[in-house]
């Protein structure tokens, strides 16, 4: 085992002993020290303030990679990167709970967090002077606007139609979002699974997005809010 997961399961199991309580260890464990994170979400929302803070240290030490993944296509250095890590996780009990009191369900946590961690570092970069690097510039709001549809049930079904459409047409870029997105692939490794380079698997990740959201807005215009006020507003 090496170094890195060594300090993380000794990090986890003292997380789970600051919960303090062997009964509701004993109801815990197996997802805190788990790597399922659909269990370890779940467990953000626990009645028990105790579970809530040991899920929260354990998710953040878990998934913090995918944050600090994020940082490296941002070209963050290591200061910046521990802020990204910082403002993505500080006050995720509640933005999880927020999510589960409209009704709906995280799928997919390590995609979702990728998502949030990219619009966070979108914030980072408009509160910094200078250029904004190539590779940090590949999603726009309205990008993450559509994946963040994941996380409304009552749209969800809709996005995976539009999925759908993309894939009777373009099979190549409904995987790679499927892949990128949904299941929190990098897009080195989607590039791996694919058999194509990791710059060929960019393009296509931004045309496809391009054309996913032309889907919807075409044919599931409920899914895009802006597209009716934009209408509405509309000069005739």
């Amino acid at each position: 085992m090496g170094s890195f997961e060594t300090e993380l399961e000794r990090r986890i199991a003292a997380a789970l002993r600051r919960i303090g309580d062997a009964s509701v260890t004993a109801r815990v464990a197996a997802r805190l020290t788990g790597a399922d994170a659909v269990a370890l979400f779940e467990l953000l929302l626990d009645a028990d303030d105790r579970v809530v803070v040991a899920a929260h240290e354990c998710v953040t030490l878990r998934f913090g990679r995918v944050v600090a993944a994020v940082a490296r296509t941002f070209s963050f250095d290591e200061y910046q990167r521990d802020d990204l890590v910082q403002r993505t996780f500080v006050d995720l009990p509640a933005v999880v709970r927020r999510v589960a009191n409209r009704g709906d369900v995280i799928i997919a946590p390590e995609a979702w967090l990728r998502r949030r961690a990219q619009f966070t570092a979108r914030q980072m970069l408009r509160e910094e002077p200078g250029d904004v690097p190539l590779d940090a510039s590949h999603d726009t709001p309205d990008d993450a606007r559509v994946f963040d549809m994941l996380d409304r049930a009552d749209e969800r079904e809709l996005l995976h139609a539009a999925l759908d459409e993309l894939e009777r047409e373009r099979p190549v870029w409904a995987a790679v979002l499927r892949m990128h997105y949904l299941e929190g692939q990098s897009l080195d490794a989607v590039a791996r699974a694919l058999g194509r380079t990791h710059g060929t698997i960019r393009n296509d990740a931004q045309k496809a997005r391009a054309r996913l959201e032309a889907i919807i807005r075409d044919r599931h215009e409920a899914l895009v809010p802006d597209a009716k006020r934009g209408k509405k507003n509309a000069r005739p």
